[in-house]
């Protein structure tokens, strides 16, 4: 930024001098801002500026961190070197990747598909800087996703965050992607010590992780909005994450288990429900023994989910915690006859449960949304 003098000089012409020039240091923090503050700040907008803005975001690795890869980008044959390039610029700073299709998540399913020797070649390049990989989000179609995800083979030493959302096809029959289980052949750093904690968050999609990404994840989030999951299959997602401690479900579960055994999460600290079709087939299949924290929204409630709550708060000696939101009457079954919490009174060594007594370990905060300025300690 430079404030600018004009002069007449001695012929009769003009000159231009700069008489002050805002500090890069000070530049370089108004860029910071605008990098935090811009949902997708793209650093060329700041080189356009001046010969100084742009020396000034040339130098700053971690404007170029942040690499969005859009598949309906045109023409697409640029797409790895735009990955070349940014990763370049990023110089040693680790790298957040997002791969999506715009035109896909807008439903403008008539534009022309990428074509497969570009998609061959942009997985190539990411390829090779997997190891240099911050996050890494996907929302692509359920063959694009699985192209990549086959491609992405090699340690993730640095990886935090995982996003796998998958686009609705038009052109496919929905129930084909309802059941869909995305191979993970990526694996953490080798020494556990040193391991980064990951974060996963599954969208429309039922991924499979080896034992050793598995053991690294410590926070799950699955959500089912256009699709539904076999809920053995959620099982056996949990199964493969031992380390899990924080975990949020909401879709449908429809069917029964047949895992034949129950998932033990030894470590699982907190747990999300909702809004959640056939919680009881879910909550009955697992065993929760560090379980502090137990939230369920949008209940309907009936004589199966009363009995895996039941068993939950018997086992559960270290739950603290216990909220139930939106629980209105509009939205329990037509023959709803349980409203189990709402007589419970705590605290209490011997809590009334739908008419039965029950005794097991009582929660320290118990909320019910119905009742938002109670809450029982």
């Amino acid at each position: 930024m430079v404030i600018l003098q004009k002069q007449v000089t001695e012929t009769g012409g003009a000159s231009t001098t700069a008489i002050h020039r805002l500090p890069t240091e000070m530049l370089l923090e108004i860029l910071k801002i605008y990098q935090d503050c811009a949902p997708k700040p793209c650093p060329f907008d700041i080189a356009r500026v001046c010969r100084l803005w742009k020396q000034v975001c040339y130098d700053y690795a971690p404007f170029w961190s942040k690499i969005d890869l859009d598949l309906a980008m045109r023409p697409s044959s640029k797409l790895d070197q735009k990955v070349t390039f940014w990763v370049a610029r990023a110089q040693n700073a680790l790298v957040d990747v997002t791969i999506r299709d715009s035109a896909r998540a807008n439903l403008r399913v008539s534009g022309r598909p990428i074509d497969e020797a570009d998609l061959v070649s942009l997985a190539n390049v990411l390829c090779g800087t997997m190891s240099r990989w911050r996050s890494l989000e996907v929302a692509l179609l359920h063959t694009h996703a699985t192209f990549f995800l086959q491609k992405f083979v090699g340690l993730v030493p640095s990886l935090r965050i995982f996003e796998l959302r998958i686009l609705c096809d038009h052109n496919r029959d929905e129930s084909e992607t309802m059941h869909s289980l995305y191979p993970i052949l990526f694996t953490p750093h080798p020494d556990t010590e040193s391991r980064t904690p990951l974060a996963v968050c599954l969208d429309d999609s039922i991924a499979i992780f080896p034992s050793l990404i598995g053991a690294a994840i410590t926070k799950l989030s699955v959500g089912a909005t256009l699709a539904t999951a076999a809920v053995d299959d959620v099982l056996r997602l949990l199964e493969s994450c031992p380390n899990l401690e924080d975990f949020y479900l909401s879709g449908d579960l429809p069917g029964e288990p047949s895992l034949g055994h129950r998932v033990v999460l030894s470590r699982l600290t907190r747990i999300r429900l909702g809004p959640l079709g056939y919680m009881s087939s879910l909550l009955s299949f697992l065993e929760l023994s560090a379980l502090q924290t137990f939230e369920i929204s949008e209940v309907v409630w009936d004589s199966p989910l009363v009995d895996a709550l039941r068993r939950i708060f018997q086992l559960c000696t270290s739950l603290s915690t216990v909220i139930m939101t939106r629980n209105n009457r509009w939205l329990m079954g037509a023959n709803d006859a349980y409203t189990p919490f709402g007589a419970l009174t705590a605290p209490s060594r011997d809590p009334q449960h739908c008419g039965c007594s029950l005794r097991y370990h009582t929660p320290s905060r118990f909320i019910i949304d119905s009742a938002p300025d109670t809450i029982y300690r």
